[in-house]
């Protein structure tokens, strides 16, 4: 069995692992996320109460949820811009005043 090797000169196991077990390489990334991520997942989809695809939709949205849940706490230690400006001197302050385009012409 011939070894892949990509350009930067690390070898692309996972690719070999599909053609070896005839998989597509796209379940191997999945349950190697959901190992990482979800390890305890694993046994359902090995007893087949779960599929692969369910699991792993599960992760992402699980981790979609942390990450706004870290959102939502960084916007808490933001201010506002009224009270950023306010502790921001400007050196120049530019005035648009409105214009009245009827005495024209």
């Amino acid at each position: 069995m011939s070894v892949t090797v990509s350009d930067k000169g690390k070898q692309d196991t996972r690719k070999e692992a599909a053609k070896l077990f005839k998989v597509p390489e796209r379940k191997l990334r999945k349950i190697k996320e959901i190992e990482e991520s979800k390890p305890e997942a694993m046994e359902e989809i090995e007893k087949g109460t779960k599929t692969i695809n369910e699991v792993h939709r599960q992760v992402k949205v699980e981790k979609r949820e942390e990450e706004r849940k870290k959102d939502t706490e960084r916007i808490k230690t933001i201010k506002s811009p009224e009270e950023m400006f306010k502790e921001i001197k400007f050196s120049t302050i530019v005035i648009d005043p409105p214009w009245d385009w009827n005495d024209e012409g």
